[in-house]
């Protein structure tokens, strides 16, 4: 749980590879923009 959360986004990432997550663990607007790119809306 200290490195992501399987199934969900992080809320911010570095812009340097690795590309490391930041912030909260699991964002729920960033998956909902996911879903909503996914589905075209």
């Amino acid at each position: 749980m200290n490195v992501g959360c399987i199934g969900s986004i992080a809320e911010l990432y570095d812009s340097t590879k690795p590309y490391s997550p930041k912030g909260t663990i699991a964002q729920c607007w960033s998956v909902a923009e996911v879903f909503r790119i996914i589905l075209g809306k």
